[in-house]
């Protein structure tokens, strides 16, 4: 919820089934502009993506990619250990990946266990884990 004379100009949350070797999932995606505030300059304010998506034996992967200026974050956690370790091992191709398609990378880091309650909330109640 924006905070007393801020107001998000552009949001959009999107459920998207997808297969994944063979078995039907549903991605949750979120977008969003960061808040107008009176006090921040417009070129100061960025996009966030979320997205959160269960994949079966290996658990919830989700993510929060932030473009603010020229810088892009992105944030993933994963629920299993073994996918975690797997994702870190590949930040280098994902920097690279960034910079071919001239993005900045800022952070890029991969975290074991589930995102903060803020970052998941909205993705609690719509995540169908038993698909």
């Amino acid at each position: 919820m924006p905070e007393e004379g801020q107001t998000h100009d552009a949001q959009w949350s999107l459920d998207l089934p997808t297969v994944i070797a063979g078995q039907q999932h549903l991605l949750h995606i979120q977008i969003h502009r960061d808040a107008e505030n009176a006090a921040a300059e417009a070129s100061e304010r960025g996009w966030q993506m979320r997205f959160a998506i269960h994949l079966g034996d290996t658990g919830e992967v989700s993510a929060q990619i932030a473009q603010r200026g020229a810088s892009t974050g992105v944030m993933i956690w994963a629920d299993d250990p073994h996918t975690a370790s797997l994702l870190t091992g590949n930040l280098a191709g994902l920097r690279q990946d960034l910079l071919a398609v001239g993005l900045q990378p800022g952070s890029v880091l991969v975290r074991n266990g589930a995102p903060p309650a803020a970052a998941n909330r909205a993705t609690q109640h719509i995540l169908d884990e038993s698909r």
